[in-house]
C-alpha cells in the first residue's frame, strides 16, 4: 500500500520474465527453492490501467 492506501503492483515486462525463467531453469541456484521475481517498478492500479490502454496515435513505452 502506498501513502494514499492504494494498492500497488510490481510491473514486470513479459520478455524480462521469460529471460529470468530461462536463467533460473539453467541454474542450480533455484533448485528446490521458492524464487520471488520482482522489479522496482511499483505502480498503482490507475497507472497500470493507463499502461494497458493506449490512446490512438500513442506508442507503447520502451521496456527497460
Amino acid at each position: 500500500m502506498d501513502r494514499d492506501d492504494q494498492q500497488t503492483r510490481d510491473v514486470t515486462y513479459v520478455a524480462n520474465m521469460a529471460d529470468t525463467n530461462r536463467t533460473l531453469l539453467t541454474s542450480d541456484a533455484a533448485n528446490s527453492n521458492v524464487v520471488n521475481v520482482r522489479s522496482s517498478n511499483n505502480a498503482g492500479a490507475e497507472t497500470v490501467g493507463g499502461l494497458l490502454v493506449l490512446k490512438p496515435g500513442e506508442r507503447s513505452p520502451q521496456r527497460t
